[in-house]
């Protein structure tokens, strides 16, 4: 009989207006497997579960309340019951243990994706973006997310038999399979005692590295492998071993001897017997139950002390129930935050199991301690962490057991355990322990670490000691680590990753790495040194990579927008570094872009803003007599702020200032009392400047005096009428601009304060990277169009100054002349405001997202082809890798179709174009060349020392170099005119994405 669909609330995944329909593949596959009743909450919900992140990205305001994030969770929740059913499985063959059946659910996980690859279904139903739309078919691992989404949904919906049964035939397939899990163990157990050795061969570009592996045992028989890195083809090379000398029946297999009779409880002690008692009354389980129970409760030590018993009894100690418990206990948890994370929008999501230290205290919540069968060595020592988790963990497994595996133990759950059952299904992640937290920051760095854990002691009283290496691929270099022993492998090393953790965390402000220059930090001094040399040599340039380090307090990202403290930084990382290996290792206009860019110091979005509002009133005045002075005055200002943007002026004394303005406004500005010496930047002087213009454009008189402080304060005011909202739209614009000033609009006037942080020694590499990022660079692109809003101003004064020039007793042919004069002039400058609106729409192109650049590329080409003259020829650029930039479409295409125009526009008796692109570990490039007569001179020189470029097309404003430019510097890139023998060639830099890299 069909499953039929309950009606359940999938919180976002429900609020949108897509759904599947009644006929997609994919809902017949699932009416095949027993599902019917499919509404439309459903097939709406199952729409979400089958989206690909990439067209999330895309779509963002069809789905503004879904995230990758949920997105992410369904897939962790299908993987948990993935493996939830692969143990089912496994634990039916009578001779099962932990390890047999942890090798199946590992088989089973790993040959998911090529199980979902054969569902061609999967992927004819899913949502894609742009990237993927064109594919012949989606990438494996697209498919497999795809798959576990959906089993996760299913279960979401309580329709974990139908996900069984989609399921059924994994095992088959992956049964099938000759590939070892874990291929260097099972060859170390199999060549056991000698030990096999390895040699590792590098080979190709630093950005495409290639490893060739050969294992060598003790006999010379040997075996290769390839990969893409040293893991991989190490473990192809163990793999290769053992298909070729270790045929699979001759493959040793930890299985146990199945018992040839049912088992039975332990008979004594009597606290065991009460136990496993009180826990079948507790579940409702009948009598037969007991002897899983009673297994739960025997630790091995107590099963090695006891053979005989345990072998009449035909029991064996709980490890492998405690492998059913764990992967029980693993998909509650996995359900609870699911269903909490689809009925929120979370800003982030890190799905991390449930702590052992949690299921041991609910063993010890349970009463059931006194039960648990321990040896006379353990015994004295005591329930460890690790014990009483297992134990629980298996009581779960026994408890899952005996009620043939439910769905979820939620619906048999005894109240008496409630409080239990909050803690261990939880839907609350926990914080990551000290090893996940260091793999999160090598996977944002990146760096490579590994663990090999050293184990010395009696089996009842181990100590562990694991050593950490950390391998920087940036340097190509590594590093060891120690920092003495635990109780077990995994305390061993979050211990050691506690110390990384701790030397990463004094790196992260100059007053903690002054603390490993002192005397007593000498054991960790060196590898300060390293991962300081580490984390400025891998210094990304990516947008999303450079926030990723500043949340993780990486490389002082974080006290960019702090210049005083990112000094302070700067000095004492060039002091731990010193001068030698600084200059070694520091890439010092990347480190300075990258504090630029997080410095805020470039972002101009609030003028660009106010600069767009103010065109679209321009606009839309049809009339001369309705230009207001606000007008004039409004472009005024915005010429002020570009001029500055797209300046470089010295540094000059105040009393210059204050000498100018004296000339200019002579009595109208009267300074009460003496200005501070103090030496203004460019920028400040032209903020004041504009601020004392600002104060008298439609005033008589002002004042400026200095305010009692410790810091430098000015107030500039007028005693005319209170003009608020001039002053405060004034200090909005200078605010965005000059970092070092801080204005308040008044009634009438403006409060300027100055706050500078001191400047920035620049001794050594890292402080001369900070100094540089803290220095305004100059804006060629908003210079020019500077020079376009002087022209807007000089249209808008000669229309007002036509408007208002009637005179008594004026002829109507005058009269009419004069009105003619001021619509010109009106038109002009509404033709300037339309050019300058098309102009600065590039800068509202979407430079955020990520796409396949050569995937773009090759589609762009193919399109431009198709428009271009028969006399100009278009090479395609080849898409055979697959690298993610930080770019939007919008923005690329824009780039790319303003270099390209240029080309064709130059070449008016044909030529070629060609686009060539390749890409390293940090960033792509891409070649846009012609065969044209070239830039020309006057151009070319422009360029070369940004000034405005003159255009020589009819029309043409000369900014569309620059406003190309700067969308590919908002990107993290770069755009460079190239030496070349003939015609023109322009070099495009962009960044890499976010988890992208060369494929």
């Amino acid at each position: 009989m069909a499953e039929l669909i309950d009606p359940l609330e999938f919180g976002v995944l429900q609020g949108h207006p897509n759904l599947i329909s009644y006929d997609a593949p994919v809902v017949r596959a699932l009416e095949g497997v027993g599902l019917d009743g499919l509404d439309e909450k459903f097939r709406r919900a199952l729409w979400v579960a089958l989206v690909d992140p990439t067209y999330l990205y895309e779509n963002q305001s069809v789905l503004p309340d879904l995230t990758k994030w949920h997105l992410e969770a369904l897939s962790r929740l299908g993987a948990t019951y993935l493996r939830r059913i692969a143990m089912i499985e496994a634990y039916q063959d009578p001779a099962a243990t932990a390890a047999s059946m942890s090798i199946h659910v590992s088989r089973c996980a790993d040959g998911f994706a090529a199980w979902a690859a054969k569902r061609t279904w999967l992927a004819s139903s899913a949502t894609v973006g742009r990237t993927f739309a064109t594919a012949a078919t989606l990438p494996r691992k697209v498919i497999a997310d795809l798959g576990k989404r959906l089993i996760g949904f299913l279960c979401l919906a309580g329709k974990e038999g139908v996900a069984a049964r989609l399921v059924a035939d994994l095992t088959s397939l992956t049964n099938a399979a000759t590939t070892v899990v874990d291929p260097k163990t099972t060859l170390a157990r199999e060549l056991a005692p000698d030990v096999p050795s390895y040699e590792i061969i590098r080979e190709g570009p630093d950005h495409e590295p290639v490893f060739h592996t050969t294992v060598v045992d003790a006999r010379g028989r040997c075996g290769e492998g390839t990969g893409t890195n040293k893991k991989v083809s190490s473990n192809a090379a163990a793999q290769d071993f053992l298909q070729r000398h270790c045929p699979p029946p001759k493959l040793s297999s930890p299985a146990r001897t199945a018992p040839t009779s049912p088992p039975v409880p332990i008979p004594r002690p009597l606290s065991h017997v009460r136990a496993v008692g009180q826990l079948r009354e507790l579940f409702s389980l009948p009598q037969k139950a007991e002897a899983v129970l009673s297994q739960a409760l025997i630790h091995s030590s107590w099963a090695y002390e006891n053979k005989p018993l345990v072998a009449s009894c035909g029991q064996q100690d709980n490890s492998a129930l405690g492998f059913v418990g764990s992967e029980t206990l693993g998909y509650e948890h996995a359900l609870a935050v699911t269903r909490k994370i689809v009925n929120t929008r979370p800003d982030e999501f890190m799905f991390l199991s449930v702590q052992n230290e949690v299921y041991e205290r609910a063993f010890r919540q349970s009463d059931l301690v006194s039960g648990l069968l321990l040896g006379k060595g353990q015994e004295q020592l005591g329930t460890t962490t690790e014990i009483g988790a297992t134990a629980f963990q298996a009581l779960i497994g026994a408890v899952a057991v005996a009620k043939g595996f439910p769905s979820s133990l939620e619906k048999v759950w005894p109240p008496q355990w409630h409080s239990i059952w909050s803690a261990i299904a939880s839907d609350r992640t926990r914080a990551a322990d000290p090893t996940t937290q260091l793999s999160m920051v090598a996977a944002i760095v990146p760096f490579e670490v590994g663990y090999e854990v050293e184990r010395s002691g009696p089996d009842h009283a181990s100590d562990f000691e694991a050593v950490a290496s950390i391998q920087s691929p940036a340097l190509n270099i590594s590093t060891t680590v120690r920092e003495g022993t635990g109780s077990n492998k995994a305390r061993a090393k979050h211990r050691v990753s506690v110390k990384i953790l701790a030397v990463l965390d004094k790196l992260s402000d100059g007053h903690g790495m002054r603390s490993l220059l002192e005397p007593n930090a000498e054991d960790v001094r060196a590898l300060a040194r390293f991962l300081l040399a580490a984390l400025v040599a891998a210094v990304p340039t990516a947008s999303n990579h450079l926030k990723k380090w500043s949340i993780a307090d990486l490389c002082g990202l974080h006290l960019a927008g702090d210049p005083l403290r990112l000094a302070e930084w700067a000095r004492e990382a060039d002091r731990l570094l010193g001068d030698r290996l600084g200059r070694r290792v520091v890439p010092l206009d990347r480190l300075a872009n990258a504090f630029r860019a997080m410095s805020g110091i470039d972002d101009f979005d609030a003028v660009d803003r106010e600069l767009s509002t103010m065109l679209g009133a321009i606009e839309r005045i049809d009339d001369p007599q309705k230009l207001t002075q606000d007008y004039v005055d409004h472009v005024v200002q915005l010429c002020d702020v570009y001029r500055c943007i797209g300046s470089d002026e010295p540094e000059g004394d105040i009393s210059t200032l204050e000498e100018e303005w004296r000339i200019r406004y002579r009595n109208r500005l009267v300074i009460k009392g003496d200005l501070p010496s103090i030496t203004l930047s460019g920028h400040e002087r032209a903020a004041l400047a504009a601020v004392a213009a600002a104060l008298l454009a439609s005033q008589p008189a002002g004042t400026v005096e200095v305010l009692p402080g410790a810091a430098v304060q000015l107030a500039f005011r007028t005693e005319g009428v209170s003009d608020r909202s001039r002053f405060e739209l004034v200090s909005l614009l200078w605010n965005t601009t000059v970092h070092t000033l801080r204005m308040t609009g008044r009634d009438k006037g403006i409060d300027v304060s100055f706050t500078r942080s001191g400047s920035v020694a620049a001794s050594g590499a890292i402080s001369r990277a900070a100094k540089e990022a803290m220095t305004p660079k100059a804006d060629q692109y908003r210079s020019s169009l500077a020079d376009l809003l002087h022209d807007l101003k000089n249209q808008l004064v000669a229309a007002r100054v036509a408007t208002a020039g009637a005179s008594e007793g004026e002829t109507l042919t005058v009269e009419l002349r004069r009105k003619l004069t001021a619509s010109t002039h009106l038109d002009e400058a509404r033709a300037i405001a339309l050019r300058l609106k098309a102009t600065t729409s590039v800068l509202g192109s979407t430079t955020s997202g990520n796409i396949d650049l050569g995937m773009f590329l090759r589609d762009y080409a193919s399109r431009v082809l198709s428009r271009l003259p028969h006399s100009i020829s278009l090479s395609i650029p080849a898409a055979e890798r697959s690298v993610q930039v930080e770019i939007g479409a919008p923005a690329l295409l824009a780039v790319l179709d303003n270099l390209v125009t240029n080309a064709v526009e130059a070449m008016s008796e044909g030529g070629s174009i060609s686009i060539e692109w390749t890409a390293d570990i940090y960033e792509a490039a891409v070649e846009i060349a012609d065969n044209g007569p070239g830039l020309p001179d006057e151009v070319a020189l422009a360029w070369a020392h940004r000034k405005r470029i003159h255009s020589t097309k009819v029309g043409g404003n000369g900014l569309g170099l620059w406003g190309a430019q700067a969308l590919v510097s908002r990107a993290g890139g770069g755009l460079a005119l190239q030496p070349t023998d003939r015609g023109t060639s322009w070099l495009l830099t962009l960044p890499l994405a976010t988890d992208a890299g060369v494929e």
